[in-house]
């Protein structure tokens, strides 16, 4: 039988996995993007979130813009989340009124997907964190599920 140390090491892997696949497909598209050809694009929403959860109050940058390629017109709200960790109101308005309504910016489009462009906001240093963290959490877990498995008691 398992022990409460045994299912702690679980719950760690079991919450790890989500958090990891998350931030390593944020920070994968953060990297391809910066192979991606530009076009120039309007901003035509930037605005200031506030989301309120257990863990407290959060605020993120939100962008939209519009561009062109070979005359067909897209829009896009995707952006690299270039902010510090842990991401201040103070930090979300200061990205916010660097990119107002109506700038002209650049933006990586997909070669294969032209509909999928990407707003280089910076490097996505919050997802860099949250993917070590749940390595940590993965490792961890695994080793303590293991141990709790494998050494009798």
């Amino acid at each position: 039988m398992l022990s409460n140390l045994g299912f702690f090491g679980i719950a760690l892997v079991i919450g790890g996995i989500p958090l990891a696949l998350k931030s390593h497909s944020r920070i994968r598209l953060y990297q391809r993007a910066q192979h991606w050809p530009k076009v120039r694009a309007t901003v035509i929403k930037s605005s200031v979130t506030e989301s309120t959860d257990g863990d407290g109050t959060s605020f993120r940058p939100e962008f939209s813009y519009c561009y062109s390629v070979a005359g067909i017109e897209y829009c896009s709200t995707e952006h690299t989340e270039g902010l510090p960790f842990p991401s201040t109101e103070e930090a979300a308005r200061r990205m916010v009124n660097s990119l107002p309504v109506g700038s002209s910016v650049d933006v990586a489009v997909c070669p294969t997907e032209p509909k999928r462009a990407v707003l280089d906001t910076g490097c996505p240093r919050m997802w860099q964190i949250l993917r070590r963290a749940s390595m940590v959490a993965l490792v961890a877990g695994a080793a303590i599920a293991l141990h709790e498995l494998v050494i009798p008691k």
